[in-house]
């Protein structure tokens, strides 16, 4: 399989000033969809944020969303333009490092939205950059360990308040590690990604669902497909790893079914609020990670439920599936359900 493809196949000796990438191209956590017609066509490199601050997503100054937005928009348009310059796009990636951009944690006062959270979402972004500089050879080394650099200051930002974090937020700091790790080289972040996905899947108990609530399991199971994909690439199946007898790909085949009951209305958070999560994209409410499980697992019996789950969404939503919470157009970046 190509997740299992050596790393020293990944840099390739191509221009950088322009790529148009396939299915043929390997990267370390992520590789492009050989059907890229789900990608945003753009020529023009989105300008990335750059403050020093991150604030969680209910913030009037968070601008992690829109990091992801514009990291999803030039990663679409790698995809799908050969006109488009992956080089300008890592000059941005590296601008953003030199400023040191969400290294500071706003938690704006007792009860305030996690920027924790937020920066999890933002290296779950940059990985996906990382693969595909590495993959264009678009940067030197120097450039390359500056960005890893800034990453891994994020990421040591992710053990703040930790005895706190809840469970999405647990999941999500799993898969940025994995995420990161993998894309990046380092093997002890990776694996810390790994802990977190075992710490949560041994809630599965007596049904194969990490929270009862439905659009809670969703948004878990959305960031532990991020870690599985990138345990993938280590030669790791998480997928089929059993916990108390039930395995991801029970959670993914259970949840389908179980979102298909639902249909679109609104569901109740632990916050009780009520919130559609029957719907292609949002920041973290969405169905919006089928891509990832489809890409591999299309052929399976929980693969058809995916499918069949996919099929209900579209007959009441319409656009192109977008997750920011993991790395933002995934129907792009993995490919669309068929």
């Amino acid at each position: 399989m190509h997740f299992l493809a050596a790393r020293a196949s990944i840099i390739l000796m191509i221009a950088t000033s322009c790529l148009f990438l396939d299915s043929r191209e390997v990267g370390a956590f992520w590789m492009p969809a050989s059907d890229n017609s789900a990608c945003e066509r753009r020529t023009s490199v989105a300008a990335l944020p750059r403050q020093r601050d991150i604030h969680g997503n209910n913030s009037p100054q968070h601008k992690a969303s829109d990091y992801i937005l514009a990291m999803g928009q030039n990663l679409s348009g790698a995809s799908s333009s050969r006109q488009f310059s992956v080089r300008a796009f890592a000059e941005q990636v590296i601008a953003v490092a030199q400023a040191g951009t969400f290294t500071r944690l706003d938690w704006e006062g007792p009860g305030g939205p996690s920027p924790v959270f937020a920066t999890s979402l933002v290296l779950i972004s940059t990985a996906y950059a990382v693969d595909l500089f590495d993959a264009a050879g678009a940067w030197s080394q120097s450039e390359r360990k500056m960005v890893i650099d800034w990453g891994n200051k994020l990421d040591r930002n992710q053990r703040e308040k930790y005895q706190y974090s809840s469970l999405d937020s647990l999941a999500a700091i799993g898969a940025a590690k994995a995420a990161w790790g993998s894309a990046t080289g380092q093997k002890a972040i990776f694996r810390q990604g790994v802990k977190e996905f075992d710490k949560l899947s041994r809630r599965m108990k007596s049904a194969p669902m990490y929270e009862s609530n439905p659009r809670d399991n969703n948004e878990i199971i959305a960031l532990l497909l991020v870690v599985a994909e990138a345990a993938a690439s280590e030669g790791i199946d998480l997928y089929g790893k059993e916990y108390n007898g039930f395995t991801l790909h029970d959670a993914v085949s259970h949840h389908a079914i179980q979102v298909m009951q639902i249909g679109p209305k609104p569901i109740a958070s632990n916050e009780d609020i009520a919130r559609v999560f029957f719907r292609t994209s949002g920041y973290t409410t969405h169905l919006a990670w089928m891509p990832i499980y489809n890409r591999r697992f299309r052929n399976t019996e929980a693969g058809a439920n995916v499918r069949n789950l996919s099929i209900a969404l579209r007959r009441t939503s319409a656009g192109r599936l977008h997750g920011t919470n993991v790395g933002g157009p995934t129907e792009c970046l993995w490919g669309r359900v068929r």
